[in-house]
């Protein structure tokens, strides 16, 4: 097959030294074009690596996020109630929903120290609970709830910490089958 060229607005046959040299620049373009494909499927394929690799480390974090949120919703369902005289007679809800409700039952569970300490045993603090029932509690039946409440929201905290602690030991060895694998939700039947 005789190669045509048009030189000069003229048509004529190529030379072997012209045929040679079109050959050569051909190889080249197309060598050309091969390396700057392999070139771009390895610059994608480095940052496909990159991105599974940044979804990988974010799902440790996002583990541990969906502890702290699962664990902050179980202690804003709330201890439920407590007789506080183990009789029926005095059965308050304590509300947890939110870090302002921990807040005051701190505050007064403090108050219900210095109360006490002071020789006050009569029902001279008012509690409103989650039903909101207002109650006159003395210092004793304040600080019985109030611990009540803060080994109910250090059970919830425990919980979160042994599960942080197996997303820690899968993530050590890389093991995101097991992170997959392993339950986030709180479970209300767990104990420490």
């Amino acid at each position: 097959m005789t190669r045509i060229i048009i030189k000069n607005g003229q048509r004529r046959a190529m030379t072997p030294e012209e045929e040679a040299e079109y050959d050569a620049l051909n190889a080249q373009a197309i060598a050309e074009r091969k390396a700057e494909q392999a070139a771009r499927e390895a610059a994608e394929a480095e940052a496909q690596a990159a991105a599974e690799a940044a979804a990988l480390a974010a799902a440790w974090g996002n583990a541990r996020d969906t502890v702290n949120i699962n664990r902050d919703l179980a202690i804003a369902a709330g201890p439920g109630p407590l007789d506080l005289n183990n009789d029926g007679s005095l059965i308050v809800a304590p509300d947890t929903r939110s870090d302002t409700d921990l807040r005051n039952i701190d505050a007064l569970y403090s108050r219900a120290i210095r109360l006490e300490q002071q020789g006050i045993s009569a029902p001279v603090m008012p509690f409103r609970d989650g039903t909101d029932t207002v109650f006159n509690l003395t210092p004793s039946e304040m600080m019985a709830m109030a611990e009540y409440v803060m080994v109910f929201v250090e059970d919830k905290y425990a919980w979160s910490w042994q599960v942080k602690d197996q997303i820690s030991a899968l993530e050590a060895v890389e093991d995101h089958d097991g992170l997959a694998a392993l339950d986030l939700n709180y479970d209300p039947n767990w104990s420490v």
